[in-house]
């Protein structure tokens, strides 16, 4: 067991000896100075030699010692020096730190950058977080020139076809589209509109100031037109030569309207109301022949009496040269003539209208009473209208500028050799009753 503790008790006999003591095992760190002493050992515990010899010990530790304080003492000096080298190299990196932290980087030292954007030199000059994305750069990639350049030339494309443009394949458009100009041309053979009401003139506003419709073209012949008059306030069907481009259309002639019922509150006929005319003309025609049996009546009368004077003279002068009796029954004859044409011209007539389409190859129309002969017996008895315009003839001769009536055949002449087809003609006749 090694020496560990020496104090000042005395030691006993051989308590420190040279096996006990291994080289080393007494030292300055453990001995102070004069810590063993003869005075401190026993008379008898050793000889001379042995104390001297752990004196000599002793001094060899105190040299060793010494030798390695002045050794961690040179120790201590180098670390001081590089202390003070170490103390320089940090003033220098803080000099060196904030000289960085005053620069462009300063900004993004103690936080994190957010992700995926692109850095950019800001106003101050220092680094920041741009609003653009790194999937936003990524779109640059593959430009090979100057992006404005490009952008140029494509406006200039843009421009061009704002012009004209012309497809020569379909085109769907699946948003709306809305057309600014002035005219719209579809050329299409077929056009399907899903739309159940189409709005004319959408653009008017305030009062109404044009007219609006339908015109539909009809090569050299003009156009017709289905539209509503704005100055008449009412709709019409006509031919009109007006072009798409006109706010107002001036009928040439009025349409011809081919319906199956026509359902109206008024409807009228050469401007004035049909079912008036013909209530009118029925009281007239039922006056007409009130006075015509009147007439006939007091010419039969008058021949009645007529005929009995004739008779009293011919038994009182029954010795009359036969030449006197010829002119006598030649006059009594030209006054019964005269009553049988007052009775021709108004007893017993019947109306007949007869209705038919021109066809554009003949201008010849029937006057008599279908599936009978009854016929008028003069001219003043026929009445023509043409696409509800009336054909007036100058006499009674059958001489006039519109129509001839030749009685024989009981057939109206339009004297238009030129009558269009399609055109509507009416003839109105009065024709005598049936016996």
């Amino acid at each position: 067991m090694a020496l560990t503790r020496i104090t000042s008790a005395v030691l006993g006999s051989n308590a420190v000896s040279a096996e006990k003591l291994a080289n080393g095992s007494i030292t300055g760190r453990t001995l102070a100075n004069s810590a063993i002493e003869l005075r401190h050992l026993a008379s008898d515990a050793n000889n001379v030699a042995q104390v001297n010899l752990v004196q000599a010990n002793l001094t060899a530790n105190n040299i060793q010692i010494t030798a390695n304080i002045n050794a961690v003492q040179g120790n201590v000096n180098a670390q001081r020096a590089n202390v003070n080298s170490v103390s320089g190299n940090v003033v220098a990196v803080e000099a060196r730190r904030v000289a960085n932290i005053a620069g462009a980087i300063s900004t993004v030292l103690t936080s994190d950058l957010t992700a995926s954007r692109a850095l950019i030199a800001g106003s101050g000059g220092k680094i920041e977080v741009s609003t653009t994305t790194s999937a936003q750069l990524g779109h640059l990639t593959g430009v090979t020139g100057a992006i404005q350049t490009q952008i140029n030339a494509i406006e200039a494309r843009r421009a061009a076809n704002n012009i004209t443009t012309t497809f020569a394949d379909d085109v769907i458009i699946t948003g709306n589209l809305i057309i600014n100009g002035d005219t719209t041309t579809a050329n299409s053979v077929n056009m399907v509109v899903q739309d159940r009401l189409l709005m004319l003139a959408n653009s008017a506003t305030g009062a109404p100031a044009g007219d609006v419709g339908l015109l539909f073209n009809r090569g050299n012949q003009g156009n017709a037109a289905i539209f509503y008059d704005e100055s008449a306030k009412t709709f019409k069907v006509s031919d009109t030569k007006d072009p798409a481009t006109n706010t107002s259309i001036s009928p040439v002639t009025a349409g011809n309207l081919d319906v199956g019922i026509l359902t109206a509150a008024t409807v009228k006929f050469n401007g004035a109301d049909l079912n008036t005319a013909i209530t009118d003309n029925v009281a007239t025609l039922a006056g007409v022949d009130t006075a015509l049996q009147a007439r006939i009546t007091a010419n039969s009368s008058a021949f009645q009496a007529e005929d009995t004077a004739l008779q009293a003279r011919i038994a009182a002068n029954t010795t009359v040269a036969a030449s006197n009796d010829f002119i006598t029954f030649t006059r009594l004859n030209a006054n019964i003539n005269v009553v049988s044409a007052n009775i021709d011209a108004g007893v017993g007539l019947v109306k007949q209208v007869n209705v038919a389409t021109s066809t554009g190859s003949s201008n010849v129309f029937h006057a008599k009473v279908p599936g009978t002969n009854q016929r008028p017996t003069h001219i003043s008895n026929v009445n023509v209208f043409v696409d509800g315009v009336r054909q007036t003839p100058d006499s009674l001769t059958g001489s006039n500028n519109d129509f001839v009536y030749t009685p024989a055949a009981a057939s109206i002449t339009i004297t238009d050799p030129s009558l269009p087809s399609g055109l509507t003609v009416v003839i109105d006749v009065l024709c005598p009753r049936p016996s």
